[in-house]
């Protein structure tokens, strides 16, 4: 009886050991084993990089989704707007009396403006890079020069020449990514109006036939926008002026040659 007593009394320290103990496990609050501070430092400091590099990519992806998508174009519109320098060499005035002069042209300008369109002429592989541009372009240009006596002699005056013109253009081109590299030439007609101070006036206006040849290249700057240069040179057919006494008097050497840039805008 002894030992079942002492028995029942171990049994009931030991439930109430376990018990204290449960109530100990339940109520300890729960505390996580410390971490490493450059397992989490790592991951805080690469959300910014990773988000930029994500976003740069994006970007990239877009940008060649569009490349793609203006490869596939069959065709597109433009109108383009430029000024540039003009230099024409010097022209003879002559109607084979002594009243003949040279005609040394300074610097000049010129400016353009042309509305046009681009085909893309093969639908597939490298050659769908290839595509030619059909445009109508107008022109304005203005020379002063100097008059002189035949033969580069003395200063007898001077004047200002202007030009407006339009143009025809037929240009094929090849586009690789952001540049545009074109070259063709062009058809039109151009009034020339003369104001020479010299003692026989020529304060005429005249027509001729104009040809051009060009040659260029384009980087796109934005979606929409290409910034290009361009050089051109341009001849006519022989131009007659009429002076205050009514002599005709023909140009000869008209010719000229221009540096333009300027801003190409798709639409």
């Amino acid at each position: 009886m002894q030992r079942m007593a002492a028995m029942a009394g171990l049994l009931a320290a030991a439930a109430s050991a376990v018990a204290d103990s449960g109530l100990r496990f339940v109520h300890e609050p729960y505390v996580p084993a410390p971490a490493v501070a450059g397992a989490t430092a790592a991951p805080v400091a690469a959300l910014p990089t990773a988000s930029l590099a994500a976003t740069a990519f994006q970007d990239d992806v877009e940008w060649s989704r569009r490349q793609r998508e203006i490869a596939r174009q069959e065709m597109w519109l433009y109108y383009r707007i430029g000024v540039g320098g003009y230099q024409r060499p010097s022209a003879r005035f002559e109607n084979f009396e002594s009243t003949e002069f040279d005609a040394d042209f300074d610097a000049g300008l010129i400016a353009s403006f042309a509305v046009g369109g681009r085909y893309r002429i093969w639908d597939v592989g490298p050659w769908s890079r290839v595509g030619i541009r059909v445009e109508l372009e107008g022109i304005f240009g203005y020379t002063p020069y100097d008059r002189l006596t035949r033969g580069s002699g003395p200063i007898a005056g001077d004047g200002d020449m202007f030009e407006y013109g339009f143009s025809v253009n037929v240009m094929p081109d090849i586009k690789l990514g952001r540049v545009s590299f074109f070259a063709g030439g062009g058809i039109g007609a151009s009034l020339f109006t003369l104001s020479d101070s010299s003692s026989r006036d020529y304060e005429d206006s005249r027509g001729a036939l104009a040809l051009q040849l060009m040659a260029g290249a384009s980087f796109e700057l934005a979606e929409p926008v290409s910034l290009y240069t361009m050089f051109r040179y341009r001849t006519y057919s022989n131009v007659h002026f009429y002076d205050e006494f009514d002599e005709r008097m023909r140009v000869i050497g008209l010719d000229g040659v221009a540096v333009e840039v300027g801003l190409e805008f798709r639409f």
